[in-house]
């Protein structure tokens, strides 16, 4: 699907930020979304917590506080690598 999708926005000449890895790696411009692995160990810890005789109504809400941006690597493709980069370098400031 990640595929077809790509070769869509890429047919279209349309720069487009995904939502998820899986994009860049078939070929997207880049992405922009919340640290997995992150989200991963923090309900690791609360599933811990409920184990451990918390009732899951006294855990408190968590939101997401960590994003992650990765894009293609400079290839030499002109436009697409410097529009990476320069959003690339927005998204870390």
């Amino acid at each position: 699907m990640a595929v077809l999708i790509v070769g869509q926005a890429e047919r279209m000449r349309m720069p487009v930020i995904y939502a998820s890895r899986e994009f860049v790696d078939v070929g997207g411009l880049m992405t922009y979304s919340v640290n997995y692995p992150d989200l991963y160990r923090r309900a690791a810890g609360l599933v811990d917590k409920i184990f451990k005789g918390v009732r899951p109504g006294d855990l408190p809400v968590e939101q997401a506080d960590q994003a992650r941006a990765s894009g293609q690597p400079q290839d030499g493709a002109g436009d697409r690598s410097r529009t990476a980069a320069m959003l690339l370098a927005r998204a870390k400031r």
